[in-house]
């Protein structure tokens, strides 16, 4: 275990933002600016230097500018780019903190020489909202330096079983792009009453230094439903697809064999009773036909060839089928 030294994180952010119509209101221009600061102080304690462990404080700041242009032709329909500058400074426990699980055999490495990472991100898109039915339809490109990869670096060997080694790292060239898209259609006019609902997410990524797809990119995603609601009580069955997963979690030896899972689909029957405007009643029926899958991001980074690879997958499986259920007090 190496515990993280005593870490004092400060956080400053201010954000202007202004809005100009023109057009007879149909279009608008939305130029903003970002201030970040963030610092950590460390205090580095017996503890931790016994186990060996670098640490160091971490400090910087940026000005992100972002511009919009709306496009309406009418107050149902939108139309929408927008470029907006990122900047994300790494958490102190991606820096200064590790930990060990051994029954799950993996290691987590400090790395107190992570940059923080900044990206130029572009998006265009169009919502509209009708009377029985809604959509939006989004496309986004982002290009990043610096972008912080959690990465598997090296497998050690205890008592005979490996412990995978990983650790948050500065990657120099890494580009994303992909599709979003949301519809719901009403069967009657209102908030109430029966609808069909989708979504459907697609993202690509690519580490653009090593030429290699992103691994902690998700997979293919896509939700459909139908839905009822009135004004004391609803339900929802939903179904999620998940395809299968474009790369490697890491760059293969000679003897290895990345896991990539199947896709699978499950269903889910989620609903709610509202007993009176201060207390609702939610119960949900989980992975109705009992499915067997894992999540990519789970399991990214197993070797199908390694002997405990069976023990490894085995822990990383979701749940079968489950019910949970709960209360919710306002008040």
């Amino acid at each position: 275990m190496i515990f993280p030294p005593e870490t004092i994180p400060t956080r400053v952010g201010v954000y202007l933002q202004d809005e100009i119509e023109f057009g007879n209101g149909e279009f608008s221009i939305i130029p903003g600016l970002r201030y970040d600061y963030y610092d950590l102080n460390i205090s580095i304690d017996e503890d931790f230097e016994r186990n060996g462990a670098t640490a160091t404080d971490f400090s910087d700041s940026s000005f992100s500018p972002t511009l919009a242009l709306v496009y309406q032709p009418t107050s149902a329909l939108s139309f929408y780019g927008r470029y907006a500058r990122g900047f994300r400074a790494p958490q102190y426990d991606e820096i200064n903190s590790g930990f060990t699980n051994q029954i799950f055999g993996y290691r987590t490495e400090p790395n107190p020489d992570l940059e923080a990472e900044t990206s130029n991100s572009f998006e265009v898109g169009m919502r509209g909202n009708f009377s029985k039915f809604n959509v939006s339809l989004a496309g986004f490109y982002n290009r990043y330096n610096d972008f912080i990869d959690n990465q598997l670096v090296d497998t050690e060997f205890v008592g005979g079983r490996p412990l995978l080694v990983f650790q948050n790292v500065n990657v120099d060239d890494v580009e994303t792009y992909g599709a979003e898209v949301k519809a719901e259609y009403q069967f009657t006019p209102g908030e109430g009453g029966f609808s069909v609902l989708g979504a459907l997410s697609w993202t690509e990524g690519n580490n653009l230094s090593s030429d290699q797809p992103l691994s902690t990119v998700d997979p293919l995603e896509a939700v459909l439903g139908l839905r009822y609601r009135d004004e004391r009580w609803g339900a929802e069955l939903v179904s999620t697809l998940v395809g299968e997963a474009r790369g490697e979690g890491f760059e293969p030896e000679a003897d290895q064999d990345p896991f990539v899972p199947d896709g699978f689909t499950v269903f889910d029957l989620i609903g709610y009773y509202q007993i009176n405007p201060n207390l609702t009643v939610n119960l949900g029926l989980f992975n109705l036909f009992d499915t067997d899958y894992e999540l990519y991001s789970d399991v990214r980074f197993l070797d199908s060839n390694d002997e405990l690879f069976e023990l490894q997958r085995s822990r990383f499986e979701q749940p079968g089928f489950n019910v949970q259920a709960g209360v919710t007090w306002q008040f």
